[in-house]
């Protein structure tokens, strides 16, 4: 397996040295093009800001006016349907946690992949021509 870390921000650098103790073939990645050849990505450290950023940087995504509903294209609607089933498997993992001893990083690894789904969802909506589907109060609401 061939796994790139993202080296924008936090610390990529133990990252990749765990990785390579590990055995693992891992390259840094700053750049789209360094994705290629890649099975996985690790974005280390401040996930849904660099997320955020690489959508912004490389114009995939507008900013957040409004807020979004689920919904678009297929593929998008596909994106936000995992999101919600990520959401829940937050929601009991959480519950789960006031009752056993867990990783904290189990809650904020599934946190942030709702995030990096929440972004997809937008940009496939978009590589489809289509917008976001905003909500939008009714009149006397």
């Amino acid at each position: 397996m061939r796994i790139g870390v993202l080296a924008l921000q936090g610390d990529f650098a133990e990252h990749l040295a765990v990785l390579r103790r590990l055995g693992a073939e891992c390259r840094l990645v700053r750049l789209p093009d360094q994705l290629d050849g890649l099975d996985g990505l690790i974005l280390p450290g401040g996930e849904s800001t660099t997320i955020g950023k690489l959508a912004a940087t490389f114009q995939l995504v507008e900013p957040l006016r409004r807020f979004v509903l689920p919904g678009g294209s297929a593929g998008a609607a596909a994106f936000h349907l995992a999101r919600t089933v990520c959401r829940r498997a937050e929601r009991r993992v959480v519950a789960l946690g006031r009752r056993e001893p867990l990783e904290p990083v189990a809650v904020r690894f599934l946190n942030r992949l709702s995030d990096l789904l929440f972004v997809l969802a937008r940009v496939e909506n978009r590589r489809e021509g289509r917008g976001d589907v905003e909500w939008s109060p009714r009149a006397g609401e």
